[in-house]
């Protein structure tokens, strides 16, 4: 039985499980440091536009950006049967975590550019 099992195998049950792992981090993620991010939306979008916002405007833009990742998960899922079926499940998993990579790159650069909308972009992509 130990004979069956190939690196091949064994990399891609590490990309599904990678995958689930991936999907649970990001659901719970943004729960824990909520204060640090809604001070974030407002220090980024009075430095943007120069409008000190309301705690409504404040709290209708982090629900656009925890809600992003559902939205982005949901077209993902419409697509996915697609993508494996075009490149096959391997280049679409490959193309999953690549996506995932660039997504983290790029709400990790939106502090440094002091802009809520790209890590809203980034959630979104994620």
């Amino acid at each position: 039985m130990a004979k069956n099992i190939t690196s091949t195998l064994v990399l891609s049950v590490f990309g599904a499980i990678l995958g689930m792992f991936y999907f649970g981090f990001n659901s719970g993620v943004v729960n824990a440091p909520e204060d640090s991010i809604r001070k974030f939306i407002t220090d980024s979008h009075q430095s943007h536009y120069d409008v000190v916002i309301t705690s409504d405007t404040q709290n209708i833009i982090y629900t656009l950006i925890v809600s992003a990742f559902v939205v982005g998960g949901m077209v993902g899922a419409m697509v996915g049967g697609t993508v494996a079926e075009r490149l096959g499940r391997k280049r679409g998993l490959i193309l999953s975590q690549v996506t995932g990579l660039v997504a983290g790159i790029i709400m990790a650069i939106s502090k440094p550019l002091k802009a809520w909308e790209v890590l809203l972009a980034g959630r979104l992509i994620v």
